[in-house]
């Protein structure tokens, strides 16, 4: 039996250890998986390391006050964005706004598996969108890493 490899590659908010050959594993700091992996490859249109606190704004979310924060970036007309937003001290929820402040998608969870919460949405105009970060516990807090990336 051939020995096996190890070794880590740390990208920002990314720690993954490759065990050579072909098998990846996530580390606890690391919130990626192999079927998001390509999309981190990608130029993102927004990336921040933030932290959700009491000192944020606190919104009215579906009749519960929560501590909110909003991130702008630019669009363009038919162009599809995936938005992660991933927290290991929060459940959070994320929510697209188009340039009036409408509410275009909101979403919980990723999938059954995780927690943590992504939209692909296909922007309808060219201009400014919100992305809304908040969290399932109105007194959710602690720090988040959310990208918006180009699909197209």
């Amino acid at each position: 039996m051939k020995p096996v490899k190890s070794f880590s590659l740390a990208v920002p908010t990314l720690l993954v250890t490759l065990t050579m050959p072909f098998s990846l594993s996530s580390q606890p700091q690391g919130l990626i998986g192999l079927n998001s992996l390509a999309a981190w490859a990608k130029a993102p249109l927004l990336r921040v390391q933030e932290v959700l606190s009491q000192d944020d704004e606190i919104v009215d979310v579906e009749g519960v006050e929560r501590y909110v924060d909003i991130h702008e970036f630019t669009g363009k007309a038919n162009q599809t964005v995936s938005i992660y937003l991933e927290s290991t001290d929060f459940d959070p929820v994320v929510a697209l706004l188009d340039a009036n402040a409408e509410v275009m998608e909101v979403n919980d969870d990723l999938n059954d598996k995780s927690l943590n919460a992504g939209l692909t949405v296909t922007l309808p105009d060219s201009g400014e969108y919100y992305v809304l970060v908040t969290s399932v516990e109105p007194s959710g807090q602690g720090t988040y890493g959310l990208r918006v990336l180009p699909e197209n």
